[in-house]
């Protein structure tokens, strides 16, 4: 609403500053009308009088109103104008319910307003009398012809006179019914709508466009807006929430490839001691979220070097194995195509990779399509995957493809002890929200509950942290010492 608003305030600047000024003459023409008994101008196609003043001063405007006045102006006011800019800057209209003509000329200039008036109220009745030359006449002759073959002393013969008089009149004077009453005077300021009455109605336009495109969006929009949207579809306990975070605070340090901000560390060092504090210890927990984009992958690194930065023994497994994202973004150079990794001869001690956290082992994955073709060995060596890193660590971390999305991750909940959903406010869709919950519980599993990425802050600041790099910062290239695993032929 607000940009909206500004948007529509700052037209309207722009529309003041650098529009032309207009500015209105108008000239007036009398309508006199013939009574209906009149008998000098029969035969003329004369306006007489119907009873009705508006409807006969609305006659008289049309007749006046007629392109070959505006063509005929346009040749008197210069090579400039054209019959279509006469038309264009012309109005003619009855002035009230009065029997007067108000036509209006507008033009850039007051001068030019003036002259464009009052050259089309001479083109028009200069129109109307050619119009009426040739009936003149006719009615001449014949008036005249009546006259001749009439006596001199007959009655007929004066009335008769009377009435050439007249017709002869128009010829000079034409259309005896239309007189140019007053010309056009020089305005003294553009009417154009000055800033007192632009500016406030460009305020009111935006804020109604603005509230409207609001409310448009409330109603056609399905994203998750806060977590109670999300309580309300799926009601789960809010474990964590990650602040949403100035960019800045989220770069990585020079060499760092990964980096958490001290607001982050906190709130999974939250979700960690929430799962420390009851009966069964934190194993294998499956990271997924509705929508993706949503910020699922971010927290499974992050749940990963927490844990490793407590002392425990965790295989991070990139199990999304349709967009994977953990190799790029922790910067690991070597990864394994999907075909390597649903390869039941491959060893998962083989497939993982160190980092620089001495507890944090990634098995990371790339993006090979035609690894993905066949599901029914997914369905089958990923979880048995998951079970040996059950063997190897404390702790394991399962990133997945969003559930709100794809199921892939159904493959994998029977063989994890917990289920987390990450939601991002302002991302995740309530429909992709609304089909993991279904799926869940057709497969009779709660999740533990959500992380929410992206929530505001409570507080006007972080209250602080137990030291500068706890845990520490991972960098690519630094040496980790070996995964020992006690089963393994090489120990």
């Amino acid at each position: 609403m607000v940009i909206t608003t500004l948007a529509a305030l700052t037209g309207a600047i722009a529309f003041l500053v650098l529009r032309e000024p207009s500015y209105e003459a108008t000239a007036n023409v009398l309508v006199t009308a013939l009574p209906q008994e009149d008998t000098t101008f029969l035969g003329l196609s004369l306006l007489r009088d119907s009873g009705d003043s508006t409807r006969t001063t609305q006659t008289a405007a049309t007749l006046l109103d007629s392109p070959e006045a505006a063509r005929l102006a346009a040749s008197e006011l210069g090579p400039d104008w054209t019959q279509q800019r006469v038309e264009d800057s012309v109005d003619v209209s009855p002035q009230g319910d009065s029997n007067i003509i108000a036509i209006t000329g507008a033009a850039n200039n007051p001068g030019l307003s003036t002259q464009v008036a009052d050259e089309f109220t001479t083109a028009a009745l200069e129109v109307r009398a050619r119009e009426l030359e040739q009936q003149v006449d006719d009615a001449i002759k014949l008036t005249s012809t009546e006259l001749d073959q009439t006596a001199k002393n007959d009655p007929n013969a004066v009335a008769l006179t009377a009435r050439l008089t007249q017709l002869r009149s128009i010829q000079d004077t034409g259309d005896p019914t239309l007189t140019f009453q007053q010309q056009a005077t020089i305005p003294t300021s553009p009417t154009n709508p000055g800033p007192v009455i632009v500016i406030p109605l460009a305020l009111i336009a935006g804020f109604a466009l603005g509230s409207g495109a609001a409310l448009m969006r409330e109603l056609l929009d399905r994203r998750i807006v806060d977590v109670e949207d999300a309580i309300a579809i799926y009601p789960l306990p809010v474990l964590a929430r990650v602040p949403r975070l100035p960019k800045r605070e989220g770069e990585h340090p020079p060499g760092a490839s990964w980096h958490m901000a001290p607001e982050a560390m906190e709130a999974f060092r939250t979700l960690i001691l929430q799962f420390g504090q009851r009966e069964r210890p934190l194993g294998t927990v499956l990271i997924t979220s509705p929508t993706r984009g949503d910020g699922k992958t971010t927290s499974s690194i992050n749940l990963a070097t927490m844990l490793a930065a407590t002392g425990r023994q965790v295989v991070l497994l990139d199990f999304d194995l349709r967009n994977p994202r953990v190799a790029s973004a922790l910067g690991l150079r070597r990864t394994h195509r999907p075909e390597d990794i649903l390869d039941p001869n491959s060893d998962l001690a083989d497939l993982l990779v160190p980092t620089s956290l001495e507890k944090l082992w990634v098995l990371p994955s790339s993006v090979d399509r035609e690894g993905l073709s066949d599901g029914e060995a997914a369905g089958r060596r990923l979880p048995d995957l998951v079970v040996q890193a059950q063997a190897m660590a404390d702790c394991v971390v399962v990133d997945t493809p969003p559930l709100g999305e794809v199921s892939d991750a159904l493959r994998l909940v029977p063989a994890v002890e917990d289920v987390l959903v990450v939601l991002r406010a302002g991302n995740t869709s309530s429909e992709n929200l609304e089909q993991l919950r279904d799926v869940l519980e057709r497969a009779g599993r709660v999740p533990e509950g959500y992380v929410v990425i992206g929530a505001e802050r409570a507080g006007r600041g972080y209250y602080g942290h137990y030291g500068p790099r706890e845990p520490p910062d991972l960098f690519v290239g630094r040496p980790a010492a070996a995964f020992t695993r006690p089963d393994h032929p090489d120990g």
